[in-house]
């Protein structure tokens, strides 16, 4: 693969030190981040025009943790879904307990939805091993016991 000559954009929207040749580029808009990669086959250039490489990355558990975050959301939204269940001082006084396993059981989750009904079952008492072991049938089990579509969870 050849090397390419043109300059690469620099990380930071800070202006480049004078000793810099390359010129200042404004920061990119703002994206909505995401919880997977997802490689798209890079166009054909035409015979005019230079190739350009594009990177989709992910830094959610790399260069940030958002699991405290996820948690904690996780937790507000089924207050609102189950108020019943949330409301009462057995389960509110769970919540540092329940938080923290999230912690543990986050990796098996593909989507944001799934952290709702993680919590729900740790406060229902299933162990982050067993989470671990079956999430996905686990998932799906208690989407159909609790009478959930995922519309009603994202």
């Amino acid at each position: 693969m050849r090397a390419s000559t043109t300059p690469r954009p620099s990380l930071t929207c800070a202006p480049a030190p004078a000793h810099c040749a390359r010129p200042h580029r404004p920061p990119l808009p703002a994206r909505r981040a995401t919880h997977a990669v997802h490689a798209m086959a890079a166009p054909t250039p035409s015979p005019s025009t230079s190739t350009k490489h594009v990177f989709a990355l992910d830094f959610d558990g790399v260069a940030c943790d958002s699991v405290g975050e996820s948690a904690t959301s996780a937790w507000i939204a089924s207050e609102r879904l189950w108020p019943a269940l949330f409301a009462r001082p057995d389960v509110q006084a769970k919540k540092g307990d329940v938080l923290a396993a999230m912690r543990a059981v986050r990796p098996v989750i593909e989507t944001g939805y799934e952290n709702l009904v993680q919590v729900r079952c740790l406060v229902e008492g299933v162990g982050v091993e067993d989470m671990l072991a079956g999430w996905p049938a686990m998932l799906a089990d208690r989407m159909a016991k609790w009478g959930l579509d995922r519309g009603d969870v994202s």
